[in-house]
């Protein structure tokens, strides 16, 4: 999972373009989905940059016709497209982090907490072993290798943005 705000906090199909040219640029190469809650753009500039990955909103209705196509087909990676719990507790804890600051001398303030808890939680979601990773990892690979007509080499690390 990978989440990003742009520098300049407006959302329009240019700053998104950017953002993901930038990602591309930085190592980001064949990715399979992209998730959105009602982001202005984001689709558009997803389908220009990455043509081939998909794009899915973040709504729960879209959420359920998701689940039930998953269930048919592909059930081993239920469990990590159905929760969003990671997410939920990063946008928790920025707030947390923001609200006893009460207020920011400088915009770069608000970059400073949403660093710093990225940091955070990326150093303890990196010792965690995902359940049932064995299983959903080929399948990955097999929807890569259809989508892409690529594999991913042993010796390729993941790539950190």
């Amino acid at each position: 999972m990978l989440t990003f705000f742009p520098a300049s906090f407006r959302e329009s199909a240019e700053v998104w373009k950017e953002v993901l040219a930038d990602l591309k640029e930085r190592g980001l190469k064949e990715p399979l989905l992209f998730m959105g809650d009602g982001l202005k753009g984001l689709p558009h500039a997803v389908k220009e940059i990455y043509p081939k990955a998909d794009f899915q909103s973040c709504l729960l209705e879209k959420m359920r016709q998701s689940l039930a196509k998953v269930r048919k087909r592909d059930q081993e990676l239920q469990p990590f497209i159905y929760s969003t719990n990671a997410l939920e507790r990063f946008q928790k804890e920025v707030k947390r982090r923001a609200k006893m600051i009460e207020s920011f001398s400088q915009p770069e303030g608000e970059e400073k907490v949403l660093l710093m808890v990225t940091e955070q939680m990326n150093e303890s979601y990196r010792k965690r072993i995902l359940p049932n990773w064995h299983i959903s990892k080929p399948a990955l690979e097999k929807m890569r290798k259809e989508k892409y007509g690529t594999e991913v080499r042993s010796e390729e690390a993941p790539v950190e943005v």
